[in-house]
């Protein structure tokens, strides 16, 4: 007797479900894959072991593409002072040091910096409250995986950098992810992905450029009689 044996087909919905989640395991995981075959974990040259150092001074600002297509741009710097800004499109903020902390200043709708609770905070509460721009800033970190393949040389925003790639490819899903880091901070200064499941271009969003990057004579984008 013949056993016969059903074969359920998967809907293309439920197979760009479990690609899209491959792929998210995949990028969790460090990209940890190694390829001794093409070589491409000896193109890792020695400043890519560096961790991304924000200058003393600068002023830096990304352009991002969200998942619904929207351009959005978040904003921080630091002057002479110490002084460091942060804009968002949801907050605009900025930190004055004061006694081994900050003090943290709001804008109002009016563009006036304004002192709510008279607290001092801690440089790590900083770093907090500005995650949104540092998890672009650190996107650099990507260059452990142990898989980024050196392509080139390019300038951002009129900082020289080397270009870096990252490709996985499975039987019906391919990923590559395109990322800039600038040679003097180690700052990631452009990250580009793009993916495809059989033969179906996937934009995913989270795409990002840096438009400003000053470390130099850093004004930042306030009025001193706004600070209240």
């Amino acid at each position: 007797m013949k056993i016969q044996r059903k074969i359920r087909h998967c809907p293309p919905s439920r197979w760009l479900a479990i690609c899209l989640v491959l792929a998210a395991t995949l990028s969790m995981a460090g990209f940890k894959q190694n390829n001794n075959r093409t070589g491409e974990n000896d193109m890792l040259t020695e400043d890519l072991l560096q961790p991304a150092q924000l200058p003393e001074e600068y002023l830096i600002t990304y352009e991002i593409e969200s998942k619904s297509g929207r351009l959005i741009q978040i904003t921080r710097g630091k002057d002479a002072d110490g002084r460091i800004y942060f804009n968002s499109p949801t907050e605009e903020l900025l930190f004055v040091p004061s006694g081994g902390g900050y003090q943290m200043y709001y804008a109002d709708i009016d563009g006036n910096f304004i002192d709510l609770d008279q607290a001092v905070y801690t440089p790590k509460f900083v770093e907090e409250t500005t995650q949104e721009f540092l998890q672009y800033a650190q996107k650099s970190s990507v260059r452990h995986s142990g898989t980024a393949k050196y392509t080139g040389d390019t300038q951002i925003a009129g900082r020289d950098c080397r270009v870096y790639e990252i490709r996985m490819k499975l039987s019906i899903f391919s990923q590559r992810y395109t990322f800039v880091i600038d040679n003097e901070t180690g700052v990631c200064v452009e990250w580009k992905s793009a993916a495809n499941i059989r033969g179906f271009d996937l934009t995913p969003g989270g795409n990002f450029t840096c438009i400003e990057f000053r470390t130099e004579d850093v004004r930042l984008p306030i009025l001193d009689s706004t600070v209240l």
